[in-house]
């Protein structure tokens, strides 16, 4: 089966697509990739998730609408690129750990890949999205705003922050809902489950 993993940054996308490599899938991880086009661009090292995310930074930071750009063009790149290879392989067991910001990827990049792949949405309880907003601002991750991020006058860059993250999230599930075959909450259900519960669950057999 090819599977393909979308949510939020910090759902469990990257942990359930090493699972799955364990259990033979090929693993390809669109952020590593991302990494690897700035890496090459920029001239400099992005070793790591949160190296990719220091360099993005907070979106009230200068640059950060042409880094968010650039982010997206070369996010759109690979997921084009990536699905390109889908056509010309005959691997079945595969995964694809889709960024956060797939979402927002050329409309027609995402339409097909959708086709081509068995969407699973990892979904996160309304109880964990404080503890995200808390270790977004302790480590950021690489997460796109896509102008959700809109500071009130008076409003401190930490109260807007966690005020447009709620937003983000919701305007950002709904996008999720909408495109996925499957929905799970990783994190409380399946997590310290046996991998076979997953299985049941998206082959129609739980």
């Amino acid at each position: 089966m090819r599977i393909g993993l979308i949510g939020m940054s910090g759902a469990g996308k990257t942990t359930l697509a090493q699972r799955l490599a364990t259990e033979g899938y090929a693993h390809i991880d669109c952020d590593r990739l991302i990494a690897q086009q700035l890496e090459a661009t920029l001239q400099q090292s992005l070793p790591t998730f949160h190296s990719l995310g220091a360099w993005l930074d907070m979106p009230y930071t200068p640059g950060f609408a042409e880094r968010e750009a650039q982010f997206m063009a070369y996010e759109t790149e690979v997921m084009r690129s990536i699905s390109q290879q889908l056509d010309q392989t005959d691997t079945e067991d595969l995964v694809v750990d889709m960024g956060g910001s797939s979402i927002y990827i050329e409309p027609a990049v995402l339409e097909r890949l959708c086709q081509q792949l068995t969407i699973v949405y990892l979904a996160v309880s309304p109880q964990a999205h404080q503890a995200m907003l808390d270790e977004y601002l302790q480590r950021p991750r690489p997460i796109v705003w896509n102008g959700m991020y809109q500071r009130q006058p008076g409003e401190s860059e930490t109260d807007a922050l966690a005020r447009c993250f709620s937003k983000l999230i919701a305007t950002r599930e709904q996008r999720y809902q909408a495109l996925a075959d499957y929905t799970i909450d990783y994190h409380q259900t399946y997590a310290h489950q046996p991998l076979h519960v997953f299985f049941d669950l998206i082959q129609g057999t739980a």
